[in-house]
């Protein structure tokens, strides 16, 4: 049975804590020594517990002296090389989640842009479009999308792309939602679902069925 995944917060009961400060102190000791012993590099380990007059030391108080003397007689910049304090440990716990969540807030943008897109191609209801995706997070959508069927056909066929125009971005304000009028039809004799849109007089028509259902959507 796996172990249950410990909680890293501190431990407000007195007894479960110092029953912890301890297993996990002699833990902490023994795996300085094995360190020491299998890699050979020379290590040092001071514990100590707040109102405990006793500290507990590896190898021992004269070892541990000689390294830490020897780790002052150094360069200031060599002497915080790989350190690791508490602060630190922080500040990259927290850079590394900041990522995490700039990765998922991305992937989430992409997926509504695409929902949306496919709501679209299955006539959702006009009114409630834009309450869903932003218009200009669609259109980017689209048009990453096209530009990478453009590449893929020409690794493929070795032949030069067709350039995708990047069609003008709509106005700030707009009358509704869209900012502007869009149809979806469905052209039987050619590849599936056709959608037009208009911001403004700007007008851009493209194949959707094609791009994000290969074969034509079944319907």
């Amino acid at each position: 049975m796996a172990r249950k995944k410990t909680k890293m917060a501190y431990i407000t009961d007195d007894a479960n804590r110092r029953r912890t400060f301890a297993k996990r102190k002699k833990g902490l000791l023994k795996k300085v020594s094995e360190l020491s012993v299998l890699c050979g590099v020379p290590a040092c380990a001071l514990v100590t517990a707040p109102g405990d007059p006793n500290h507990d030391i590896w190898p021992s108080i004269v070892g541990a002296d000689a390294l830490i003397s020897q780790l002052k007689n150094l360069p200031a910049p060599d002497q915080d090389k790989r350190s690791l304090d508490q602060e630190k440990y922080l500040a990259r716990t927290v850079s590394r989640l900041r990522d995490q969540l700039r990765k998922v807030e991305k992937e989430n943008q992409e997926a509504e842009a695409k929902a949306e897109v496919l709501r679209c191609l299955c006539g959702a209801d006009d009114d409630a479009r834009g309450a869903r995706a932003d218009v200009r997070e669609v259109c980017a959508l689209v048009e990453g999308t096209a530009r990478a069927v453009a590449e893929r056909i020409q690794r493929v066929s070795g032949c030069p792309p067709a350039v995708v125009e990047t069609p003008p971005p709509p106005p700030p304000e707009v009358n509704n939602a869209w900012g502007g009028v869009g149809d979806v039809y469905n052209n039987n004799g050619n590849n599936g679902f056709y959608f037009t849109y208009n911001f403004n007089n700007y007008g851009s028509y493209g194949n959707l069925g094609s791009l994000f259902f290969p074969s034509g959507p079944a319907f």
